[in-house]
């Protein structure tokens, strides 16, 4: 991996060796083909026809555009002498990654901080494809893995923030069923290609025909035999075309038992496409539990814990987490706002975020712990430590040897201290020995000597 550099060394490095940077080979153009097709929210993410994605050293390239549309993002252009430079900006947050030029296999984040990806973007049918990757990377609110499905590989994105995104209000912000954790395979069809083209647009309402053409998969617990394929269409305008395409084995048209084709037609071009399928009947299929599910389970919880700070963009801290009886339970507590349980949506939000984290559902109890209305601990500071943990003793509650109640506290990163009965904030800064305070707190640290309460909540009577 190369170090990164600061953008302006980068600039002048290119400015003093009039370094010219090579496009590097790429494949050919195709039809369509979906060589690892993008997975958001349970949904198949598919770029028709000459705007399909390429593999580029090792790189899947997709067009920058409707890209954005999809997570959420803007895309803006600067044309100077020495070209046009696209910068694409979460909407959520503002991280951006700057100076995306065709040929040129380096981009700038944070401002000045360059880097460069293996794969310079290039332009294809009036759009500019970029690697897909390596600018994900940089955008921080979203995360992103390969998947196996069916011996497929699948690039699935994950939102951490689960914000107001353009691809939920397309699918119309409804909870996502995401298969079952021991569903193997997790999807009865995966996309291969999808072409588009134009046909008699002078007579025909719908004059864009597209063909999709899937793999069917073999889903070791049976698949029904009739399907509705789910289809959306969104233009480069955002509007979005609606299509349910029904399904039998015995209609079904394709080259094989495992190919199959779909056919649609659109009123305008389609910029992207989202497809998924559902059994066309209701039929439950019963997955084994027991043991299995609860290994299964606890590797996804391990997986949970190892995504640098998912958790923390959710806005809890999971305090116990435990799987019994073929269920996963996190104990968890709200962050900054201690005093009110999570709202229903909030706790749905939750598990949404971790369903796609993990790729699949599975049985989640969510339990939120909240406050008393009475501090765990009234006394007063009698040291302040250089390791930032506290001593309060409480001089009116006396132990059996004599001495007074005492508790070893140490605020949390989003403890709040004010002055008893004001709304006024106080810094940690200013609090010293001989306070009086009350001090809730919400979990503690053991280590082999001490146990320390995690303070959230401080209110100082005297300052």
């Amino acid at each position: 991996m190369r170090k990164l550099i600061p953008f302006t060394c980068l600039i002048m490095i290119l400015l003093l060796t009039g370094a010219v940077l090579p496009p590097a080979q790429a494949q050919p153009a195709s039809k369509g083909v979906q060589p690892m097709p993008l997975l958001i929210k349970n949904h198949f993410v598919l770029f028709p026809g000459e705007s399909a994605p390429f593999i580029k050293n090792n790189r899947l390239m997709v067009p920058l555009q409707p890209l954005a549309d999809i997570i959420g993002a803007s895309v803006d252009s600067y044309t100077s002498k020495r070209g046009t430079s696209y910068t694409i900006r979460a909407l959520s947050n503002y991280e951006s990654v700057a100076g995306l030029r065709e040929g040129v296999d380096w981009a700038v984040y944070e401002t000045d901080l360059g880097y460069y990806f293996e794969a310079a973007p290039e332009m294809r049918a009036g759009s500019l494809f970029i690697p897909l990757t390596p600018i994900l990377q940089k955008l921080y609110s979203y995360s992103y893995e390969v998947r196996t499905e069916n011996g497929r590989k699948v690039l699935a994105i994950m939102d951490r923030e689960q914000g107001d995104r353009p691809l939920r209000e397309i699918i119309k912000d409804q909870p996502v069923e995401y298969p079952h954790l021991l569903a193997d395979p997790a999807y009865p069809f995966i996309p291969l290609s999808l072409q588009q083209e134009e046909v008699h647009p002078e007579h025909n309402k719908n004059p864009y025909q597209l063909t999709l053409t899937l793999e069917r998969t073999e889903d070791q617990y049976g698949q029904p035999i009739q399907q509705e394929f789910m289809v959306i269409a969104v233009d480069s305008s955002g509007k979005a075309t609606e299509r349910v395409i029904p399904w039998t084995l015995e209609t079904g048209q394709g080259s094989s038992d495992s190919i199959v084709t779909v056919n649609f037609s659109l009123p305008s071009k389609a910029s992207y496409v989202l497809f998924r399928a559902e059994p066309g009947s209701e039929s439950e299929i019963i997955y084994p539990s027991g043991l299995n599910l609860e290994l299964t389970m606890g590797r996804v919880l391990d997986k949970l814990f190892d995504t640098k700070k998912l958790f923390e963009d959710l806005d809890v801290e999971v305090m116990t987490s435990s799987i019994e009886n073929g269920e996963m339970k996190l104990v968890v507590r709200r962050l900054w706002i201690h005093d009110q349980a999570l709202p229903a949506e909030e706790v749905e939000r939750i598990k949404q975020t971790l369903y796609e984290f993990a790729g699949r559902s599975f049985p989640l109890q969510i339990q939120n712990v909240v406050i008393s209305p009475e501090p765990n601990m009234p006394g007063v500071i009698r040291s302040i430590n250089k390791d930032g943990t506290m001593l309060i003793e409480n001089p009116d509650r006396l132990m059996e040897d004599g001495k007074p109640e005492a508790m070893l506290i140490r605020l949390e990163q989003d403890a709040v201290i004010e002055h008893k009965g004001k709304e006024s904030r106080i810094m940690v800064k200013d609090l010293r020995t001989g306070l009086k305070v009350d001090v809730w707190t919400q979990g503690s640290s053991v280590t082999s000597d001490r146990t320390v309460g995690k303070v959230v909540q401080m209110q100082v009577t005297v300052i």
